[in-house]
């Protein structure tokens, strides 16, 4: 706190002294006898001083602001589904092609989730971990991109990390360089794709093929710049696609830009280039480029169109899908999908084939933290890849009810 001294200016008075002329001489008088002298006056009262004014204290410090303490923010989800394939023969034989909802009539914990995420100022940390039907699906794929045996890597490390339900699926330590740039190491979800792995972010409840191609996860650096409102560049460099440890001895380098050019619109560029194959059998340099596009049309419609292309050597993919979400009331929505994927021997191996699905679902929030989704989709190819009962077919038609607990 400042003080502010105001100066008074004392003016010091000084008296001045009198001067008169001296007087005309006077005759001599007769003596007279002198007067007994007067008793002298008594002594002025004495008079105590005024005591000298008490010293101002000095205005005590203000205390120091006491050190503020992390900031935490929990996060948890239970996510749990019923699916009826109305193809398959018996009912539970399961759709064919999707990313997690895998089984058919049967009640099933898709995922059982708690994400912690804690600043710290000038450091950073997130760790989301979860169980159930999707953590064993994950853990899946990262076994597949991971598990080295017979090389320099411990064999089986793989298998031990993933070969379970349990999933980390996202443990990293942030720091902070300044208000613009963070680096983040560790593990964390990939920024490609309009549709992430807990369901409760996405529009509707299944994900797309395209979801179901692309990468999920990573290990390594990412560094985040925020050049302005409206522009961040994101660079990394990883293991891989899904994939730790590493199974061979390059790294693949990702590349995304963040466009947020006014309120209610995003784009997003992704592109991962690397090799992922195990040591020894590299293959070609793997290629992916992503874009995501979204537009709010008014407070209670929004538009989502995600395009995707991939390539490894001759093998190659390319999908595009369109999304929409539309708010009736803050207690129902609608949410649709339509979308097509055309392969060449890279999505799922399947050469010079065609895929299409379109889906509709009806979301019922009740409150902020609780969501039913009823939903219908029908899945659809240009070749007989579909399964009923030992029949291929070529669509398969499933309706299917989402519980969803959040916070």
């Amino acid at each position: 706190m400042r003080f502010k001294l105001t100066t008074l200016a004392l003016a010091l008075l000084v008296p001045a002294s009198a001067f008169a002329q001296d007087p005309a001489p006077v005759p001599p008088a007769p003596p007279v006898a002198a007067p007994e002298p007067l008793p002298p006056p008594p002594p002025p009262p004495q008079v105590e001083a005024a005591p000298a004014p008490a010293p101002v204290a000095e205005p005590a410090p203000a205390p120091a602001a006491a050190a503020a303490g992390p900031t935490i923010k929990w996060e948890g989800l239970v996510d749990s589904y019923y699916m009826y394939n109305f193809t398959g023969d018996p009912s539970v034989q399961d759709p064919i092609g999707r990313a997690y909802d895998t089984q058919a009539n049967s009640f099933t914990l898709a995922y059982a989730k708690l994400g912690v995420g804690v600043d710290m100022g000038v450091a950073a940390a997130r760790l989301d971990f979860g169980f159930g039907q999707t953590g064993a699906i994950v853990n899946a794929g990262s076994l597949g991109s991971s598990d080295m045996p017979g090389t320099t890597a411990p064999s089986g490390l793989a298998t031990q990390i993933y070969g379970n339900s349990i999933l980390v699926e996202q443990a990293y330590a942030t720091l902070k360089l300044g208000d613009k740039f963070t680096l983040d190491a560790g593990k964390f979800n990939t920024a490609a794709g309009a549709e992430v792995i807990p369901a409760n972010k996405n529009w509707l409840y299944s994900r797309s093929f395209l979801f179901n191609g692309i990468t999920v996860n990573h290990t390594g650096l990412r560094g985040t710049l925020t050049a302005s409102k409206e522009f961040t560049i994101q660079a990394a460099v990883v293991n891989g696609w899904n994939n730790d440890p590493d199974n061979n001895g390059d790294k693949t380098f990702g590349l995304s830009l963040l466009i947020t050019p006014v309120d209610g619109t995003f784009l997003g560029l992704n592109t991962y280039i690397g090799k992922d194959g195990a040591t020894g059998s590299e293959g070609k340099t793997t290629v992916l480029v992503d874009a995501v596009a979204n537009q709010a049309i008014g407070p209670d419609f929004q538009l989502n169109l995600n395009f995707d292309y991939f390539k490894n050597d001759e093998a190659n993919w390319w999908g595009l899908a369109l999304m929409g979400k539309y708010v009736i009331s803050p207690g129902a929505y609608l949410a649709a999908r339509g979308e097509y994927v055309k392969s060449k021997g890279a999505y799922a191996t399947l050469v010079d084939t065609a895929l299409y699905e379109g889906t509709l679902c009806l979301g019922l929030p009740f409150g902020s933290n609780y969501e039913m989704r009823i939903e219908g989709r029908g899945d659809f190819s240009d070749k007989e890849l579909f399964k009923k009962g030992a029949e291929n077919k070529k669509n398969q038609i499933t309706g299917t009810a989402a519980f969803l607990a959040f916070f």
